[in-house]
């Protein structure tokens, strides 16, 4: 039963989980360091943020479900050397996505379940 399971769908590429407030920040020390970064958000980033791929996803959480495994597979083939998400809300409402979040992080051979 796939719901049983510690990793869900997964990357091959390594999957990092970043705290909102920081996601600007790590995404742009990556390309700083010369790493290829593809990006899952709900929030916009900066302008002068550009990542090498980008999924902006719905801030709700059914939108969110519906998109992700969508987003993860198209950044997966993005040639990306990491894909960076924008992690979601601590709420009831967002458990499905957080436990979705982490099987896939887990399954990608993640670089960081959470950051900050």
């Amino acid at each position: 039963m796939s719901g049983s399971l510690a990793a869900h769908y997964a990357p091959t590429t390594p999957l990092r989980l970043v705290a909102p407030a920081q996601l600007a920040d790590v995404v742009d020390a990556l390309q700083q360091a010369g790493r290829r970064c593809a990006v899952v958000c709900r929030s916009p980033l900066p302008q002068a943020v550009s990542p090498h791929a980008l999924r902006k996803l719905p801030d709700d959480p059914r939108g969110y479900a519906r998109a992700l495994y969508r987003a993860l597979r198209e950044l997966d083939h993005s040639a990306a050397d990491l894909i960076v998400v924008e992690d979601v809300p601590v709420t009831p409402s967002w458990a499905a996505v957080t436990d979705r979040l982490r099987r896939s992080a887990a399954g990608a051979q993640a670089t960081g379940l959470r950051d900050g």
